[in-house]
């Protein structure tokens, strides 16, 4: 395979694993902490 798609593959997984972490924390550590907030301060966030 030529270093080049090597690369890219590498860097796509790598956004990809950065994207789904970044959905599991909004939904899982995120969202249930700011559940008490009212919405004109979650608006914000």
């Amino acid at each position: 395979m030529n270093k080049a798609i090597e690369l890219a593959l590498f860097l796509h997984l790598l956004a990809v694993a950065v994207w789904v972490g970044g959905m599991i924390f909004a939904y899982f550590c995120l969202r249930p902490a700011i559940a008490d907030l009212s919405p004109q301060l979650r608006l914000p966030l």
